[in-house]
């Protein structure tokens, strides 16, 4: 029987090549183009893989399903946030989620019997991104593997996991489908974005060696942090790529990220693990943190934080950039929902006014629109903020900074938040947050570094007296105009 997909209240398919095996070949070499056998050849979301040549050659045939579509001894459909199923015999049903560069957001893993079972997708993705963008569902029923796209609009943390989707939105989003890693010890890995699950020669994919002095950054130094633990303590990354020169663990051992949920390794494997308690020390320190972990059994046995980046890796990607949305006006004292265009400038300069926040490294945003009229990245002129007169978000010559950083566990574990600190006349007048933006550890070793989606902030503290702001990067404009 057909398996079909009805009832898509938050999903929606993208992209028209469903149903078609993904055939792949071309040549793995080195910088010289030397032939580098015995390479590593995989495809994250697929789960397929393969070893070069001798020749450095490879081929990759994956022929798992993607979407819906051919015979099945079993009937399922995605319906309103459910996986819904109809199976004849027993089975073995894994759920995987995947973002847009194949790293895994979460799964589970469940024996069925016969009959009908109805399984919450957010049972897969227990922690999600709140990001708007292309995800995967990777399901394996029956020693069959079936994929999906979804566009996911975004959530805060107060609404449903898997927001209502938008096809058109999402089908101009969903050029790469899937990342293509190569690796083979003693090279860098690389990693290639496919862009579609078609047939295709990629022709030479070149490794470049990796240093042998033993560094793990370009720039780092070793600490004991004050719980004593031994920690090598990254200040600069690598430039190009791969970032971080991660030595290899030695079995049963991986390096991981720490979630409110559990651990996830840099290879995408999760591993559920209790979040602690406010004297935890790694209630805060997860957020720079990379750990060794001991596993055993397929669980989590011990684990230690073994390399700390420096906060200003993470805030990096911001440096010098320009954001263009929209910011709260001020009526009777209080603030509403962001109406007024604004466009603010990340500094390369760092913030030292004496923080409020638990975020240990700050960089400068000012407000280029406060008190005169800038040229927008659409060419417009965007008004200045001060032009609105009553329903102006500060008032008139005030000297308003902004300073940007990041705060772990801003009320419970894992609850990570890029905080916008707001100061008017050098006085700290409130935050505004969002979890957008939030760069990790992984986000630093995997190069996973991209300013998409919009930064939905909202204020920490009394509702309607901290402006909101919606912000995207902006590319081009900045220089004054006439409204």
């Amino acid at each position: 029987m057909r398996a079909t997909v009805t009832g898509l209240l938050a999903f929606a398919l993208v992209g028209a090549s469903y149903g078609q095996p993904l055939n792949l070949k071309g040549r793995v070499v080195d910088a010289n183009g030397v032939p580098i056998p015995e390479a590593t050849v995989e495809l994250k979301v697929l789960a397929a893989a393969t070893k070069t040549a001798a020749d450095g050659s490879f081929a990759l045939d994956a022929n798992a399903s993607v979407g819906p579509g051919g015979v099945h001894p079993f009937d399922y459909r995605l319906d309103a946030g459910f996986l819904v199923l109809a199976i004849r015999s027993p089975l073995e049903l894994r759920m995987e989620v995947f973002d847009g560069q194949g790293r895994s957001l979460g799964g589970l893993a469940r024996h069925l019997e016969a009959g009908h079972h109805r399984i919450a997708l957010a049972e897969a993705m227990p922690a999600p991104g709140r990001s708007e963008g292309v995800y995967f569902l990777r399901l394996r029923l029956g020693g069959q593997s079936f994929i999906h796209a979804f566009f996911h609009s975004g959530s805060g943390s107060d609404g449903t996991v898997f927001a209502p989707a938008y096809p058109a939105v999402a089908a101009k989003r969903a050029v790469a489908v899937d990342s293509l890693r190569v690796r083979k010890d003693g090279y860098r890995e690389s990693v290639r974005e496919i862009a579609s699950y078609t047939a295709g020669d990629l022709g030479d994919l070149i490794l470049s060696a990796m240093p042998d002095d033993g560094s793990v950054c370009a720039r780092q130094h070793a600490e004991l942090t004050a719980d004593g633990v031994d920690v090598v303590v990254c200040d600069a990354l690598f430039d190009p790529p791969p970032r971080v020169h991660l030595p290899t663990p030695s079995a049963p051992s991986a390096y991981a990220a720490r979630t409110a949920d559990g651990f996830i390794t840099v290879s995408g494997e999760t591993y559920p693990f209790a979040a602690g308690n406010s004297s935890d020390p790694e209630l805060i320190r997860h957020g720079s943190a990379l750990y060794e972990i001991k596993l055993q059994n397929g669980k989590v046995e011990s684990f230690r934080p073994a390399i700390l980046f420096a906060e200003s890796l993470f805030l990096a990607p911001l440096k010098g950039k320009a954001f263009e949305g929209l910011i709260s006006q001020r009526t009777n004292g209080r603030y509403g929902i962001p109406t007024l265009p604004v466009r603010v400038q990340v500094l390369a300069e760092r913030f030292q006014g004496g923080t409020s926040t638990a975020s240990p490294f700050e960089l400068k945003v000012s407000i280029s629109n406060l008190a005169g009229a800038v040229a927008g990245s659409d060419g417009k002129c965007m008004p200045a903020l001060s032009s609105y007169g009553s329903q102006a978000p500060f008032d008139p010559g005030s000297d308003v900074l902004l300073a940007v950083g990041r705060v772990p566990s801003m009320h419970v574990f894992g609850e990570d938040e890029l905080v916008l600190e707001l100061y008017v006349a050098g006085v700290q007048s409130g935050n505004i947050m969002s979890p957008e933006w939030f760069f990790t550890p992984l986000d630093l070793v995997n190069n996973t570094l991209a300013l998409s989606g919009t930064y939905t902030g909202v204020g920490h503290g009394t509702p309607g007296y901290i402006p909101l702001l919606n912000l995207h990067l902006a590319s081009g404009g900045g220089g004054a105009c006439i409204p």
